[in-house]
């Protein structure tokens, strides 16, 4: 008879035992890493596993302006990725006026980041206009569920939330750099992208990951797309590899429509 999940994890705890920190060792982190793992995927079967909510509650804007006396950044980051000496890399700074429910009468400065493993540490957005600046601290959202993989030995994707203060809402150009520690800016900033007034309006968009399938879905798939545009949807991307030839004539006439983009991935 196979051994149950709580026999496997009980030796693994007795394995691991009791350790003073001056004795941690490669195979005692791995111990910990796995006991970790299999907990999760036990909470996960049992439907207690902590899972992240699909609306957030409202965040209180805390701004640490009096706090930190910072320097100015020296200078912009161009590149393609811009790289911290906290292990964190940034990709991209928009400014997001949209409603939401983390800072509901805030606006927000939303960044593409990637960091090794799950960030459980707090960050702080150092935020610059042309003359002055704040600090205030981020949100946190990892893009990758962890349901979907509990491992957390690789890069994940995360959106920093970026609240903006009042005061700095008006301004016409802003920077944003990232830190784990209070009151210590970074010597680069990314360059926060503020769309023009005339473009600026409420869109919302979806996308659905890799379709490969080849099962008759295209009724229910209508549906689907009438229930989004129905919804408020302005555009559906979807991301295929394999579909059936019904699937595909739904997707091409959406497409034809403007309400749909179509992204081949090769295999």
């Amino acid at each position: 008879m196979a051994p149950s999940y709580n026999d496997v994890l009980n030796v693994m705890t007795l394995l691991r035992g009791p350790r003073p920190d001056h004795k941690k060792t490669d195979f005692m982190d791995d111990l910990d890493y796995g006991i970790e793992k299999l907990t999760y995927m036990y909470d996960m079967q049992h439907g207690t596993a902590e899972i992240r909510a699909v609306v957030e509650g409202e965040q209180k804007v805390k701004d640490y302006y009096w706090w930190c006396y910072i320097d100015r950044f020296k200078n912009v980051s161009e590149a393609e990725w811009t790289k911290y000496n906290d292990e964190l890399y940034l990709y991209s700074a928009y400014l997001d006026i949209r409603k939401n429910s983390l800072y509901p009468r805030n606006n927000a400065i939303q960044v593409l980041s990637v960091s090794f493993g799950s960030m459980k540490q707090k960050v702080f957005c150092y935020i610059f206009d042309e003359t002055s600046h704040s600090v205030v601290e981020g949100y946190i959202r990892e893009i990758w569920q962890r349901g979907w993989d509990p491992r957390d030995n690789f890069y994940n994707v995360n959106l920093i939330t970026c609240p903006i203060p009042k005061r700095l809402e008006q301004s016409a150009k802003m920077f944003v750099s990232i830190s784990m520690k209070l009151c210590q800016s970074q010597q680069s900033a990314l360059r926060v992208h503020i769309p023009p007034p005339a473009y600026r309006k409420e869109v919302v968009a979806v996308c659905v990951k890799g379709m490969d399938f080849e099962e008759e879905i295209s009724s229910r798939l209508v549906e689907w797309l009438e229930a989004q545009y129905l919804l408020g949807v302005s555009t559906v991307t979807i991301y295929k590899y394999t579909v059936s030839q019904s699937v595909q004539n739904v997707l091409a006439y959406y497409e034809r429509l403007g309400k749909l983009v179509q992204v081949a991935l090769p295999l």
